[in-house]
């Protein structure tokens, strides 16, 4: 399997679509995985058009549960029902999250007909397997629940399940080995087991990523930021803007600069954007001046991280 991690940006903007920007959606691609993040208007169209692959282990992760990130969400299992694709889905929000779903199957009479997934989170590792983890962060924004998440990935053979020390731990064969081996935690008489516990040491080779989603500058995202190889943060709001960004919780695009140099990340793409932009190349210039590697996210942009860049 390929050692590298694909990130495809699909919507860009913010609240409100614009000519060449839709709501928010961004992809990652490693391995036999697809991970979404966040799911606007128009989602399901971007994934097709761009050629997104959603067949396979499949996560969705919601940073937050304002329409302009989830408007999509029934489009696209809708069709998944349509299409008859029976893999599971695993949908990881903030808390809420299983009250949405509920109230959005009940609105369109929906009735998955695959394995569906929900998982709530306030902030923690919410998944760490072999392949790759999941970490929640809170961030500062409106909605009553607002996450960021960093995603570290491994290359292949790094990390092995040990088996002596499930049994030492009374861990009977079957589902729950299975359990752990995905990442996830188990109880074992009352006792909660991670899998970090299980597994052995993973070396150090990996690569990370941050998304901030929808925030005002905080310190946890810096320093969930802090080296990865690639932050994804919010620049609703060109920089003679402030007042408003203050105002509606969002981020500047030179203090969406500034996080990047406080965490020291490898490179940062601002997305998100408002129509109160007015000259994007000239906003970007004044955020390279704060932080050197920096872009901007834009309809179809592929972003490609390989492991061998961080031996």
């Amino acid at each position: 399997m390929t050692e590298t991690v694909e990130v495809v940006f699909l919507g860009t903007a913010a609240s409100l679509p614009q000519k060449n920007r839709k709501q928010s959606c961004t992809t990652i691609k490693f391995k036999d995985y697809t991970l979404i993040i966040d799911m606007g208007e128009s989602a399901q169209n971007l994934i097709r058009e761009y050629q997104i692959k959603t067949s396979n282990k499949l996560f969705i992760l919601l940073t937050h549960l304002h329409a302009d990130h989830t408007i999509g969400l029934i489009g696209f299992l809708s069709s998944r029902n349509l299409l008859k694709i029976n893999s599971k889905v695993t949908v990881i929000g903030p808390p809420g999250t299983r009250r949405f779903f509920y109230f959005m199957f009940l609105s369109f009479n929906f009735l998955p007909k695959f394995e569906l997934e929900i998982i709530e989170t306030e902030g923690e590792i919410i998944l760490n397997n072999l392949d790759f983890s999941i970490k929640s962060f809170p961030v500062k924004h409106s909605s009553p629940f607002n996450l960021g998440y960093k995603i570290t990935f491994y290359p292949s053979s790094i990390a092995t399940f040990n088996p002596e020390k499930a049994e030492k731990k009374g861990i009977p064969k079957g589902v729950l080995w299975k359990k752990l081996q995905d990442g996830f935690p188990i109880e074992v008489d009352g006792k909660k087991i991670l899998p970090s516990e299980i597994l052995e040491p993973k070396i150090s080779k990996e690569i990370q990523i941050t998304f901030s989603g929808d925030t005002r500058p905080c310190e946890t995202l810096v320093e969930n930021a802090r080296e990865v190889d690639l932050l994804v943060c919010d620049a609703t709001y060109p920089e003679e803007c402030e007042d408003r960004a203050k105002e509606f919780l969002h981020s500047t695009i030179e203090e969406a600069a500034i996080v990047a140099q406080k965490a020291n990340c490898k490179q940062v793409v601002f997305t998100h954007f408002s129509e109160f932009y007015t000259d994007f190349e000239s906003s970007l210039e004044k955020a390279k001046a704060i932080f050197e590697n920096s872009s901007l996210a834009e309809e179809g942009k592929r972003i490609i991280l390989d492991y061998t860049s961080n031996l």
